[in-house]
């Protein structure tokens, strides 16, 4: 396996709760200030007991080792620069590491962030009653404050695509673009867009597949472990609806779709595809279909998804949009 430039990283919310990330150091070169904690939000949580600490345990064959437990400001000052930052949300039953291969592409570009909300075998979290959206909302913005995080592009797949929107809605000005990846609205879009051909991985490796079994056998698990946390968040998330305020977001979107050979509109046809995931107002849509992919795309064909990734942070950075 080859020597990964991702490490694991840890941020501390008190006794039983500490929270996975899955970090790129920034690009040489790339704008900000290091070591400057609640740079991104620091006026967002307050009063939250959290650092930030490591563990080596080389996550994904990294043998890269974190030397301090300074936090690394990945934000780009420049709409033009070739840096960043650029976090990624997994979605339900997934983890940062999902992201792996993908973040591992745009490393030479971007600082990169994979975290592991509660709910994860990676993350730790007691069995209370957790809300998907009020409870995760602290999560988010004290580890990324943490972890250093600056003006950022957010990727989501799945349920954490629904993070992502209510992510970038609640921080506007921070967020310079989201990226979808098989994320929708609400179910009705989903069920009229979505792989139901395939709702695991098609074309894997055999070690990678058993990789990915592991983990989302790790992540079941937990979730049996812990029936309190499990039925609120999932109950939380049911019902959950960004259309009513979607066209409110004034930032670019990438969606990303696997196509499997369920109907879909042409690629270019952008108006049809407005009306189809209900954008219908929003200026700067890019679409892009991954062939011969299921729900899990970015493990289906990581190259050209993160292909797609940075051609649209490029697209967006030099168009100041």
């Amino acid at each position: 396996m080859s020597v990964s430039s991702l490490t694991d990283q840890f941020v501390e919310f008190g006794p039983g709760r500490r929270v996975h990330a899955l970090v790129g150091p920034p690009p040489p070169g790339t704008p900000g200030t290091p070591g400057t904690p609640g740079s991104f939000l620091e006026t967002s949580v307050l009063g939250l007991p959290g650092n930030l600490s490591s563990n080596n345990h080389q996550a994904l064959g990294s043998s890269s080792e974190v030397s301090d437990n300074q936090p690394k400001t990945f934000g780009s000052e420049s709409e033009t620069s070739g840096g960043g930052g650029v976090v990624f949300f997994p979605g339900n039953g997934g983890s940062a590491a999902d992201f792996g291969p993908v973040m591992e592409q745009l490393t030479s570009r971007f600082g990169v962030v994979g975290l592991d909300f509660p709910g994860r075998s990676e993350t730790q979290w007691p069995d209370v009653r957790f809300d998907f959206t009020s409870d995760l909302h602290p999560v988010i913005d004290w580890s990324l404050s943490q972890l250093g995080v600056g003006i950022h592009f957010v990727v989501g797949h799945g349920s954490g695509g629904m993070a992502a929107l209510q992510h970038a809605k609640r921080h506007h000005g921070q967020v310079q673009g989201i990226i979808l990846l098989e994320s929708y609205l609400n179910a009705e879009i989903q069920n009229q867009t979505i792989s139901r051909k395939h709702r695991r991985p098609i074309r894997f490796e055999s070690q990678e597949q058993i990789a990915f079994q592991r983990r989302r056998m790790r992540h079941s698990l937990w979730l049996n472990e812990h029936a309190t946390f499990r039925e609120s968040f999932i109950s939380s998330q049911k019902g959950y609806n960004a259309a009513p305020w979607i066209n409110e977001l004034d930032i670019p979107i990438q969606v990303q779709v696997a196509d499997s050979g369920q109907p879909l509109p042409p690629e270019k046809d952008l108006l049809a595809w407005k009306n189809q995931l209900g954008m219908t107002e929003i200026k700067n849509l890019e679409i892009t279909k991954v062939p011969d992919s299921g729900h899990w795309l970015m493990l289906d064909d990581p190259n050209y998804v993160a292909q797609k990734i940075d051609g649209f942070i490029k697209k967006t950075q030099v168009s100041g949009l």
